[in-house]
């Protein structure tokens, strides 16, 4: 955003995603833990096929701190064709976690894909996905302390 120009009414820096351009590809729909699963399946009964990335932000000083990200891809059913096709239909799913209760339900189970992004955002972030099938490190060592990609982690420069 342009410094002359003024962040949208309510819009703060502890919450980026208040001050973010419209998508123009993607509908953005932020919901709690609680409504997460529910929320998914539903996209996914919808035609949201394809889960493309679940990521992990945070922001300290913010609540919820944290968020988990799902970005997925409504793909045809039947055979189309790149024209039949056009611009498929994206969503961008945020859920906010508490520093509190940093847990929020996996969605292994709709999307085996999703395995591995949240051992990651687990090992990195310190968030612990409910159900999942294998909640261990993935990246760091099994007797590292902490989780490095938190913005209050010790830096040794």
């Amino acid at each position: 955003m342009p410094s002359s120009q003024a962040p949208p009414a309510g819009a703060t820096a502890l919450d980026p995603t208040a001050v973010r351009p419209d998508i123009a590809d993607a509908r953005i729909l932020r919901v709690a833990p609680a409504e997460l699963i529910a929320t998914l399946r539903g996209l996914k009964r919808d035609g949201f096929s394809m889960l493309l990335d679940v990521g992990g932000a945070d922001y300290p000083g913010r609540e919820p701190r944290f968020d988990v990200v799902y970005h997925l891809l409504k793909m045809p059913t039947a055979e189309a064709s790149i024209g039949e096709v056009g611009s498929p239909e994206r969503v961008r799913v945020l859920c906010g976690v508490p520093e509190a209760v940093p847990v929020v339900p996996t969605a292994v189970a709709l999307w085996p894909a999703a395995d591995w992004a949240e051992r990651e955002i687990f090992d990195l972030f310190g968030l612990r996905f409910e159900g999942h099938p294998d909640m261990r490190r993935i990246q760091m060592p099994d007797d590292w302390e902490g989780h490095p990609l938190r913005k209050d982690y010790p830096c040794l420069l």
